[in-house]
Parts: structure tokens; sequence; C-alpha cells
């Protein structure tokens, strides 16, 4: 046992082209389910100096929905995906 508590804790990783997100089992360290996703946040470039200039231009929230939205789908998904 890594602490003892039940359940699962995810961990996400942000680059600027893909998004992972890992499903770990508290008890046990053990890695549950995983997934990669491309960053939805592309769409607003492809490096990070065309997405800080995106949001200087009035797309913050934009780019925060559009990550914020990725991660909880993501976890939404291996949550299922770990409970089957």
């Amino acid at each position: 046992s890594i602490n003892g508590n039940s359940g699962f804790t995810a961990v996400a990783d942000i680059g600027t082209t893909t998004v992972a997100v890992l499903f770990y089992e508290n008890g046990t360290g053990r890695i549950v389910s995983g997934q990669l996703r491309d960053n939805p946040q592309k769409r607003f470039g492809a490096d990070v100096l065309s997405r800080l200039s995106a949001a200087v231009d009035g797309n913050s929230e934009s780019l925060r929905a559009d990550i914020v939205n990725c991660l909880l789908n993501m976890a939404e998904h291996l949550k299922t995906a770990s409970s089957r």
C-alpha cells in the first residue's frame, strides 16, 4: 500500500500537442487506465506563444474552457473504464 487511502487519483500532463491522463489506484499505486488526446487548444496555434497571443486577443476563456472540458471528459472516461 502506498498511502492506505482507498479510491483513485487522476494525474494529468498538459502538453502543447497532447494531453495525457493516468488513473491510479490509491492503495496500490497501480495504473488502472490511461488516455492520450490531442490538446484542443491547438486550434489557437501549435505553440505556447500563439496561445498566449490568442489569450491577449480575448480568447482566454475559450482556451481555459477547451482544456478544462478535455480534462473532465478524459477523467469521466477513465472513471467509467476503471469501474468495469
